[in-house]
């Protein structure tokens, strides 16, 4: 993967959502990540990472966080034809790294400030 995308990358923070519940007493925690492809041109790739996350223990909630990522081509190399699902399905968990440790920090602060019970997952990705 270090032979066609560079080092640096672009992460956006595309949409937070937040729903409070009224405690349903299940004591569940249920969490689902996605990977996306948005668009592939030749010296730039665009994906969408979401992470949608069901807690229902002393307070009940579903938040959802949706980021994007943008990574550019090595010098002299077209992402047009070399990213594909499976180049996706075998390197999703490196593109996505840094976008789901973000994703997770935004998730521990926003789930302690609401219910002071910091929630922290570990990445299940799915290609979509």
């Amino acid at each position: 993967m270090n032979n066609i995308i560079c080092d640096s990358v672009g992460i956006l923070l595309k949409s937070v959502n937040y729903e409070y519940d009224l405690a349903k007493k299940h004591n569940k925690v249920e969490f689902e990540d996605e990977f996306k492809i948005v668009k592939v041109q030749q010296d730039l790739a665009e994906f969408q990472i979401s992470r949608k996350l069901v807690v229902d223990l002393q307070v009940a909630y579903t938040l959802n966080i949706v980021a994007g990522l943008q990574v550019y081509a090595q010098e002299g190399i077209d992402l047009t034809k070399h990213i594909n699902d499976e180049f996706i399905e075998k390197n999703k968990d490196d593109l996505s790294k840094s976008v789901i440790v973000f994703i997770s920090s935004l998730i521990t602060q926003i789930t302690g400030s609401f219910n002071g019970i910091p929630v922290i997952t570990t990445p299940k990705l799915t290609l979509k």
